[in-house]
């Protein structure tokens, strides 16, 4: 009979420790400016922030803790879920990572913590918008110094992109491609093309790279040559 009481006992603070946290619809929101961080909690959470970690506890919450660190990776992506009752999601944006992790007494809570990682809003780093080139050629009298040539127009090409920038923010990465054949020392060939600005204006931006690119003297050793440049547009 004690051995029945007791475990009702158990049942019934487990239930009420259940009942008290609200489902994700009721969940408030929290950010942390200066981390670039947004995410979503009980609202009988408490949340702390001890330097670039943000702690998130309660009462039928298991310590939830972000760790948000700065890299040099452009790449975005979210992954995670539960093992074993342990908990880790990475989150990751340009320049910007976040760990959430957690350690929970059993799979119902290990499955709160999850949730709570799952809401993780991470804001990318700052912008560093600048161009990365990409040079290829036959038939020239000299390669190397062709590219060096044309590496000598990044900063210029730089300019462009930020300027683009400036008239559209959202202006997505893309790249801007020059392609050019010549037969006995002359262009017999141009095409130019911009690559995955989506449905937004790169005309502009096309036209300033271009004509960059094109002013880059070209001396041809064969009857025929190639040159093909590639500008992509990094945001970060």
């Amino acid at each position: 009979m004690r051995t029945l009481l007791a475990l009702s006992f158990v049942c019934a603070a487990l239930t009420i420790a259940a009942a008290d946290v609200d489902p994700p619809s009721k969940w408030v929101d929290a950010e942390q400016k200066s981390l670039g961080l947004k995410v979503r909690h009980p609202a009988s959470a408490q949340l702390a922030v001890h330097g670039s970690d943000v702690t998130i506890s309660g009462t039928g919450i298991p310590t939830v803790t972000i760790a948000v660190k700065t890299t040099t990776d452009r790449s975005t992506a979210k992954s995670g879920g539960v093992h074993d009752k342990h908990v880790e999601w990475t989150v990751s944006v340009p320049k910007r990572t976040a760990t959430c992790t957690a350690t929970a007494a059993n799979e119902d809570d290990a499955s709160l913590a999850s949730k709570i990682c799952d809401t993780i809003v991470l804001a990318p780093g700052a912008r560093s918008p600048h161009v990365e080139l990409v040079v290829t050629s036959s038939g020239l009298a000299d390669g190397a110094a062709y590219e060096r040539a044309v590496r000598a127009k990044s900063r210029e090409l730089d300019a462009c992109w930020k300027s683009a920038l400036a008239k559209d923010s959202e202006l997505p990465e893309g790249a801007v491609e020059l392609h050019r054949t010549y037969d006995h020392g002359q262009p017999a060939t141009t095409n130019e093309s911009r690559q995955n600005f989506f449905d937004h204006d790169a005309k502009p931006l096309g036209a300033c790279m271009v004509a960059l690119l094109k002013a880059v003297p070209v001396k041809t050793a064969a009857d025929t040559a190639e040159i093909k440049i590639t500008a992509i547009c990094h945001l970060y």
